[in-house]
């Protein structure tokens, strides 16, 4: 299964429950811009279903180190080449 998504803190919850980080693509909106990060493995549904329901539990040390991650990718998206920007 893959799951895209803009929301930093599913993104990390789905990092930190086992999903694979596939890539991210940017998409210009204008004077902004959004990220949204690529997700897959078996698991994503069960974890999509925790979090969207409200009862997500998470090792706090991953979820944090997976934000953690994800908001480098945000950060840093601008310098990153174009081979890393499809496999981060």
């Amino acid at each position: 299964m893959r799951l895209k998504t803009n929301d930093l803190y599913y993104g990390a919850f789905l990092l930190s429950g086992g999903g694979r980080l596939e890539g991210f693509d940017v998409e210009d909106l204008g004077s902004r811009r959004k990220i949204f990060f690529e997700f897959s493995g078996d698991q994503l549904q069960t974890l999509s279903k925790e979090y969207l329901s409200g009862g997500a539990t998470a090792n706090v040390r991953e979820l944090k180190g997976a934000l953690k991650h994800l908001k480098d990718i945000v950060l840093n998206q601008g310098s990153l080449t174009l081979k890393e920007k499809h496999h981060s």
